[in-house]
Formats: structure tokens, C-alpha cells, sequence
């Protein structure tokens, strides 16, 4: 008995051969389903996804019969077919195995043979399913595995490649077929692979071997394959080759290569000297300037230990720092001198720890430099800088530079004092986290102008120190190198507290004497004034017409003077009065003195120009007696008139012009009168030189010079 999950569709058109069959079927534990026709047939498949097996009358009457029933079924359906015919024909037979090799069972048999026929044909079956996901899987593994397998005859024609090629070269194994595998390799490279395929055949065993391998897109990749003469295999009669595509694998060795190459030629290039030792402590790398620096040749020193190489002591101290790196792990730089040559050779060594990809530590790789003349430098700049010092310290001023954060980079202990620190406290920090916030900001602006315009700036500024205000002038400039790189700001501050109390004494002596000269000149004009008002007094009492113009003339000469201190007085300095303020005043009280003042009309053109005391001085009593003679002569008799004064100066000289419209002046043509003789005198006294015209009125002219 069979299990009764199997389901088997007995197509039969006669209905009662159909019945008997099913009957003896389902007692054997079949299910059975039964289709009269081939289309019937067709459709119960469709339908029916349960059906194990088909039992196929060959003979189905009208319509499809059996065979063509069972094509059909099995182009859309993988079903075992065991055909039933009442006919035993060979014909027959070879028709039914060309569709399906399941079996064949003559119509009317013992149901115990069709039993074994049905056993059989699902034993064949479930051995085809098997094989077929057998060669399924294959099929994958083929399709992906790296490995194309490929299998040439002796004349290098291709027998077999496997289904992969198409995925990592882009033909089809049908590209293959028949074909001569030279077509596909690089030219450059066809020569030496027939060599091998030549050697494999005459017996002779090849390692793996690389070459260029065309693709189908044009492009070449390099391949690695190995050649197996396998000829006489059964199962493959020809040449065996594997290969894999290492393009990507090719270009990381070949950067590798170049990069290998790169670091080869840094480290010799390298003017210091660069190792790397194993684990055991054997140099592994040595460049030429590291064996030129302890007197071997780097072949010498590969594989050698330090203590193969070096005096027991040199030996050990190397040994000893290299186990320091392996045992921390980190980095570990050192000082020594090397003695030799008559010279002591300072040297500084950086040494780390070489690790492979896992992080392990597999030895240590190292960089020396000689550093003797940065030593000696080191040693000249502490020299020199200690010698600034003590200069700078020595030097009664403050002095001091900050860099461009507005950190002290150095002050003298003078500078410090004034701010109550040491030179040490304040070297490194910012006036912020030295002083109160509002003379750090002072500063910094100071700062920050010399930075920004390049130019010097100076300021005063009062600090109480050791209790005492005191006051200092500070002047502040750009520091830069060598190279005019800016590097921050210097300054230098000086103590002026003696000069500025001196000073603000001569002030106070300055306002002190500015007040009693302005006494003194306010006596002078009251006296001026009172002895002008005597001279008038006596003018008016004299009798005798000519003591009184003469009196009259003094008081006008006095007033001259008067109205000279009157302008000296309201002045800064006393020591200079301007020129238009001064005689315009003057001439207003010239002509304010006769009564026929009103009478004539003054023109003046007078430029603004300074001019000593002394010389003022004496040009307001010329221009006194030159305006008296001609208010007395040119316009005694009440005639009305004109009268012009100009004085100009430019850089060499003074002039000094008055004329006027009336008849004339005696004197200037005697010269007698005592006005006139004045006049002259006082121009000697100006080295200067006067002419009168007497055309149209009486013209003067006065130069001399500034």
C-alpha cells in the first residue's frame, strides 16, 4: 500500500475502463481523479495543483490523444507521466519516450505491476527533482564564485567555460565555444602564456602565472590562473585553467609598490637619520644618513642588534629607551651627546612604537637629528636675553613689550614696581588680570591704535606708588622681527613727577607774573593818563599860543602811548600788539583831539600784521606827528579834507604810507620843527627811511625793515 496523500489523474475516455481503474487504484490507497479527454486533462492540472501523477491513455478517441495531451501538460507543469495503451508497438513505445521516460504500462496488467510502475516513475521522479536542485545550486555556484573554469583541447581552442564568466568579463560561455583562448589574452602578454600552456602539456607543472584578459567591453583585466594538465581525465580530456580577476587587487599592490618606493625615497632623501627595529631590537630600516651618523653602512646595520653594533654603554642606553617605548606604548623623545671627532655632537632622538593592523606592538621605528648648533643657539639666545635683562632692569625708565594677545613678554623691574608686582608675575598674564578693569581697557585701546596705524603714541599717566602720586610720559611703538612681521607693542614709560611739579611751580609763577604785568601796565596808563590830563590842564592855562600847541603835542604824544599800553594790556603775551587793532585806535584818538577832527575824513588801510613792542612803539609816535602836522597845517583853517594812512608788511619790510589833499606842510619843506626832526630820528632808530612828496597835498612815506 502507498501513502494516501498521493493524487493521480487517470485520464481515460472509456468510462467504465476509467471506473475500474479507479477503483483498483484507490484500493492500492491512491486518490484518484479521472479526465476523459486530453483538454479535460489539461484543465484538471490547471485547476488542481494536487495532482502527483498522471496515468495517460494513449488513445483518447476524438480530440488531443495521449502523447500530445502529455506535451502539453508538461510545457507548463514538471508532473511524472506513465502512459497506458492496449498497444505494445515499438512505435508506439519510442513515441512516449521521446516526451517522457517514466514508464510505459500495457492497459489490462495486474494492478500490482501498474502499482510498481506508479513506484517507479515517482522514484524517477523525486531523482530528477533531486538532481535537478543539485545542478541548481552548481548553477549558482558557478554563476558566482570568482573562479571562471575553463577547459581548452591541445590546439587552445575552448571547450568549456563556466556560466560566470559573464559576470566578471561579460561574455557568455557560448562566446567561448570552439574558440581560441589566444584571441582574448594582451598581446604583450600572448607569448609567454602559450610558453606555459606548451610546458603544462609536455608535463611540466606551472605555478599561478598572471595576465591581461580581454573583456567584452574592450577593457583589459589582469587575471590570476593556474594550468592543470588534465588530458587524461575521462571526465575532462583537456587542459584544465582556473582563473580570477586581481585588476582592483593588482592596483593596490602596484600602490603599494609606489608607495613602498615614496617611503623608500623619503627616508633616504631624508637628511636625519630614520630606523625602524623588530621586536628583538634588529634594525629593520636604516637610511644612509643614520649609518653615515655612526660611522656604517646601512647594510651593516639591517638585522644587527644595537648591542652587534655599538660600545656596551651606548648599547644599553639605546636598549633602555627602546623598552620604554614598547612597554608605555608611546612616544619618547631624548636628548644625549654623542662624542666623536674631537667634538660633542648633541642629539635628539623621537622613537614610537610600530604596530601592524591589529594594533599590536611589533617594534619601533625612530628619527634622529643633530641638534648642536640649535643647542648652541639655545644657549646664545639665554645669553643674550639675560643680557637684555639686565639692561633693561638697569635702566631707570619702565620699559616692557607684549605680544599681540596683550601678553607682557618682557618688563624690567622698574616697570613692575610701578604697577606693584615682580617682573615674574606680570610676564605671560594681560593687563585684565593684572590691573583694575578700566586701565586694562585704557591700555588696550592704546594698544590696539598702535596695531591699527602703526604709529607711535604717547600719553600721560598719574599711579600712586608706595603711597605717592606720581607721574609718567609713556610712549608706545610697534615691535617687530627681523623680517618687519609684527609681533605685538614695546613701550617705554619715564617717571616726569619732578618735571610735572616743576612745571605746574612755573605756571603758578607764570599767572602770578601775567597779573602783576597787567598791574604794572594799568599804573603806567592811569599815569600816562593823569600826566596827559596835567599837560592839557596846562595848555589850556598858558597865555603864550606856541607853549600851548607845544604842550598839545605832548599830551598827543603821551596819547599815543596811552592807547599803545591800553592794546598791550588787554594781550597774552604783552610783548606784541597787532598792527590793525593798534594804529586804528590811535588814529581815532588822534583825530578825536582837534576840533576840526570831524572835518576831515580818515581813510586807512591797514594790514593785520605783528610787530615788537619796541618797533610798534615807535611807529604810533610817527604816525602821531605825521597826522598832527597835517591836522594843524593842511587843515588849520576848518577846511574840510582828506587824509589816507596805509600800512602793509610783507616778509622783508614794513611801510607805512599817509597823504593827504591840503596845500602843503611848512615843515617839510623847512625841516625845522621838532615833530619832523622826531620823526626822522625815530626812523635811524628803525633803520628804516622815510620821503616827502608835496604834489597835490603832502604824501610820507616810512619803510624798514621787520
Amino acid at each position: 500500500m502507498t501513502s494516501p496523500s498521493k493524487v493521480i489523474l487517470l485520464v481515460e475516455d472509456e468510462a467504465i475502463i476509467a471506473a475500474a481503474g479507479k477503483m483498483s487504484l484507490q484500493r492500492y490507497g491512491y486518490s484518484v481523479v479521472v479526465a476523459n479527454s486530453g483538454e479535460a486533462a489539461l484543465s484538471v492540472v490547471e485547476t488542481n495543483p494536487a495532482i502527483d501523477l498522471i496515468l495517460m491513455d494513449i488513445d483518447l478517441g476524438s480530440g488531443w490523444d495521449g502523447t500530445e495531451t502529455a506535451e502539453r501538460i508538461l510545457a507548463v507543469h514538471d508532473l511524472p507521466v506513465v502512459f497506458l495503451s492496449s498497444h505494445a508497438e515499438p512505435e508506439i513505445v519510442a513515441k512516449t519516450e521521446r516526451i517522457t521516460s517514466y514508464g510505459y504500462v500495457v492497459k489490462n496488467s495486474n494492478i500490482a505491476v501498474l502499482d510498481a510502475s506508479i513506484k517507479m516513475a515517482f522514484k524517477l521522479f523525486d531523482a530528477k527533482t533531486a538532481l535537478q536542485e543539485i545542478e541548481a545550486r552548481q548553477q549558482i555556484l558557478l554563476e558566482n564564485i570568482p573562479e571562471v573554469i575553463t577547459v581548452l583541447d591541445p590546439e587552445g581552442r575552448v571547450q568549456y567555460t563556466s556560466p560566470n564568466i559573464v559576470k566578471w568579463f561579460g561574455w557568455s560561455p557560448h562566446d567561448d565555444r570552439d574558440r581560441s583562448r589566444w584571441d582574448r589574452v594582451h598581446p604583450d602578454d600572448l607569448a609567454e602564456s602559450q610558453r606555459i600552456f606548451r610546458s603544462v602539456l609536455a608535463g611540466a607543472q606551472a605555478g599561478p602565472a598572471r595576465f591581461r584578459y580581454l573583456c567584452k567591453d574592450g577593457s583589459y583585466k589582469t587575471v590570476e590562473l593556474r594550468v592543470t594538465n588534465r588530458m587524461t581525465d575521462p571526465l575532462i580530456r583537456g587542459v584544465l585553467i582556473t582563473y580570477h580577476d586581481i585588476t582592483a587587487a593588482k592596483a593596490v599592490e602596484d600602490e603599494l609598490i609606489r608607495e613602498k618606493g615614496l617611503l623608500r625615497s623619503l627616508i633616504e632623501s631624508s637628511p636625519d637619520p630614520i630606523f625602524a627595529k623588530d621586536e628583538e631590537g634588529r634594525y629593520f630600516v636604516m637610511n644612509d644618513a643614520g649609518a653615515k651618523e655612526n660611522r656604517l653602512e646601512a647594510a651593516d646595520m639591517i638585522g644587527r642588534t644595537d648591542d652587534q653594533l655599538f660600545d656596551p654603554e651606548l648599547a644599553r642606553f639605546y636598549r633602555d629607551a627602546d623598552d620604554r617605548v614598547r612597554t608605555t606604548g608611546e612616544m619618547l623623545v631624548q636628548e644625549f651627546v654623542n662624542p666623536y671627532d674631537g667634538r660633542e655632537h648633541h642629539i635628539r632622538t623621537h622613537k614610537a612604537p610600530w604596530r601592524d593592523a591589529s594594533g599590536r606592538i611589533i617594534g619601533l621605528i625612530g628619527l634622529s637629528r643633530e641638534v648642536t648648533e640649535t643647542k648652541n643657539a639655545e644657549k646664545e639666545l639665554v645669553r643674550q636675553r639675560n643680557l637684555l635683562q639686565t639692561i633693561i632692569d638697569s635702566v631707570s625708565g619702565n620699559i616692557f613689550a607684549k605680544d599681540l594677545e596683550g601678553r607682557y613678554w618682557t618688563i624690567n623691574a622698574a616697570g613692575a614696581q610701578k604697577y606693584g608686582y615682580s617682573a615674574a608675575q606680570m610676564v605671560g598674564k594681560t593687563n585684565f588680570e593684572l590691573l583694575d578693569h578700566s586701565t586694562a581697557e585704557a591700555y588696550r585701546r592704546t594698544d590696539e591704535e598702535v596695531l591699527s596705524t602703526g604709529q607711535s603714541v604717547e600719553a600721560e599717566e598719574m599711579f600712586e606708588v608706595d603711597g605717592v602720586q606720581r607721574y609718567f610720559l609713556i610712549r608706545k611703538s610697534l615691535w617687530r622681527d627681523e623680517a618687519g612681521q609684527v609681533l605685538g607693542v614695546i613701550g617705554v614709560s619715564n617717571d616726569i613727577t619732578s618735571a610735572k611739579l616743576a612745571q605746574k611751580r612755573i605756571e603758578s609763577f607764570l599767572a602770578e607774573k601775567e597779573l602783576l604785568l597787567r598791574e604794572v601796565h594799568h599804573r603806567i596808563k592811569n599815569n600816562m593818563a593823569t600826566v596827559a590830563g596835567l599837560l592839557a590842564l596846562q595848555a589850556s592855562e598858558s597865555a603864550d599860543l606856541t607853549v600851548s600847541r607845544a604842550l598839545e603835542d605832548a599830551r598827543n604824544r603821551v596819547n599815543s602811548m596811552m592807547v599803545l599800553y591800553d592794546k598791550l594790556y588787554r594781550t597774552d603775551d604783552f610783548q606784541s600788539v597787532p598792527s590793525e587793532d593798534y594804529l586804528g585806535a590811535l588814529i581815532q584818538e588822534i583825530a578825536g583831539s582837534f576840533p576840526n577832527g570831524n572835518k576831515v575824513q580818515f581813510e586807512t588801510q591797514i594790514g593785520d600784521f605783528p610787530l615788537d613792542l619796541r618797533k610798534i612803539q615807535f611807529l604810533g609816535i610817527i604816525l602821531n606827528e605825521l597826522l598832527t602836522n597835517a591836522m594843524k597845517y593842511a587843515f588849520s583853517r576848518n577846511l574840510e579834507g582828506r587824509i589816507l594812512v596805509k600800512a602793509t608788511a610783507d616778509a622783508q619790510r614794513v611801510t607805512l604810507v599817509v597823504s593827504d589833499n591840503g596845500p602843503g606842510i611848512p615843515e617839510a619843506e623847512s625841516g625845522a620843527g621838532f615833530g619832523l626832526r622826531l620823526v626822522e630820528m625815530l626812523t635811524e632808530n628803525l633803520e628804516g627811511t622815510i620821503r616827502f612828496e608835496n604834489e597835490n597835498g603832502t604824501r610820507v612815506v616810512l619803510e624798514f625793515p621787520v
